[in-house]
């Protein structure tokens, strides 16, 4: 790739995804791997294929409270005990029935739950509803067999996968290490105290929940030395790097030429609004994300790119919402990240009116603005559009 090629190329977010996955696979290749516990796996990438060491469930089932019948016997049958979740049962012949609880193993020589409902007792006889074999019944194997392929190398663990991987007998699992992030803001004014540095805490926040270990350095000032002296250091000792500011066409804006002139450029730009101008490059090696200086820019682009690097197509909920105000978006061919509290069953999108944070009076979506404020992050979620959005239309809202 040459270096200049791509140093003024706006993509697509579909483009730029493409371009972070290949980024990704390239990464993880050369990352280093560990062996650890599930229950510290959380939030990890596995190095390898996970195989089931153990049957699950490792017995039949009852789904339901009622009675644990052969399939096919005529009714009526006869109660001989009572099985309750964690008894041993014994074999019941036919003709025969135990009372069983939710959760309980089956006796062996019954395959099916008559439900407590559909039965009928007098005495010890019990009638009640047909049922076929297998009803309310989880088959032992059913969630998987010794030797089954459980999880993929490459899975992001889940809070859901840690139960998984206990139930397949899984001690420990081979990961790979903890992606060691620098984080480095620029700019005079946050260096001399004018400005408070929210972007650098936010993102190295963001990066732990993404099972990151990163690391916020001393912000650089406004130079082309010190901006190349701070990303020769970090692309040196850290896995990669995010910087944060510099990345416009401004004077001062000395991260671009620095990686321009000693990396290799994957794009700059993309079409989201808040946050076009993220640059994303190999710098001595390392991949480098640079985010812009406007606080939801920055946020905008950990959310869409760089979890995207980290975690693939990993996402958060989402749900279908009506929305509180008119929107309109100016027609460039960009896509907008409209932020959202959910109040009311309702998305509120900030900087309206009815939202916690009140910019605008009329219907325009002032991008620039929001971009600006580090409260208009702070909420539920955010959905996506492209052209303008009347008060009432249904969209999709991803949840944070």
């Amino acid at each position: 790739m040459a270096k200049n090629e791509n140093s003024r190329v706006m993509v697509p977010l579909d483009t730029a995804y493409e371009l972070v996955d290949a980024m990704r696979a390239k990464f993880y290749d050369h990352l280093p791997h560990e062996k650890i516990s599930i229950d510290d796996a959380l939030s990890r990438r596995l190095y390898s294929d996970i195989i089931s060491m153990e049957r699950s469930p490792r017995q039949h089932i009852s789904t339901m409270d009622g009675y644990a019948v052969k399939a096919g016997d005529a009714y009526p049958l006869e109660l001989i005990g009572e099985v309750y979740a964690g008894d041993m049962p014994d074999h019941i012949g036919h003709g025969k029935t135990v009372y069983i609880t939710t959760g309980a193993a089956l006796p062996e020589g019954s395959d099916a739950v008559l439900r407590i409902e559909d039965a009928k007792l007098e005495g010890k006889q019990l009638s009640g509803l047909p049922v076929e074999q297998w009803t309310s019944v989880i088959k032992a194997g059913s969630d998987f067999e010794v030797g089954d392929h459980i999880l993929s190398k490459g899975t992001v663990i889940t809070p859901a996968m840690i139960g998984l991987l206990h139930g397949a007998g899984i001690d420990e699992v081979e990961v790979y290490r903890k992606p060691r992030i620098a984080v480095i803001s620029t700019g005079d004014e946050i260096r001399n105290g004018m400005t408070k540095n929210t972007n650098a805490p936010t993102a190295c926040a963001m990066l732990k929940t993404w099972g990151c270990a990163p690391e916020c350095l001393d912000t650089v000032r406004d130079t082309y030395e010190d901006t190349v002296a701070a990303l020769d250091k970090a692309s040196s000792q850290y896995d990669a790097v995010v910087t944060i500011g510099g990345v416009s066409v401004g004077k001062k804006d000395f991260v671009v030429n620095t990686i321009v002139e000693g990396g290799d450029v994957v794009f700059h730009g993309y079409r989201i609004r808040p946050g076009k101008p993220l640059l994303v490059s190999y710098y001595k090696g390392k991949p480098v994300f640079s985010l812009p200086g406007k606080p939801t820019g920055a946020f905008t682009a950990m959310e869409l790119i760089v979890s995207r690097f980290l975690r693939g197509e990993l996402r958060n909920a989402g749900v279908c919402l009506p929305v509180s105000s008119d929107l309109e978006f100016p027609k460039d061919g960009f896509e907008y990240v409209v932020y959202v509290k959910i109040i009311g069953d309702k998305a509120v999108p900030m900087g309206f009116p009815d939202s916690p944070l009140k910019l605008f009076k009329g219907p325009r979506y002032g991008v620039s603005i929001v971009s600006s404020s580090p409260r208009s992050m702070v909420t539920d979620g955010f959905f996506m559009a492209k052209e303008n959005v009347k008060a009432g239309t249904l969209v999709n809202v991803q949840l944070l």
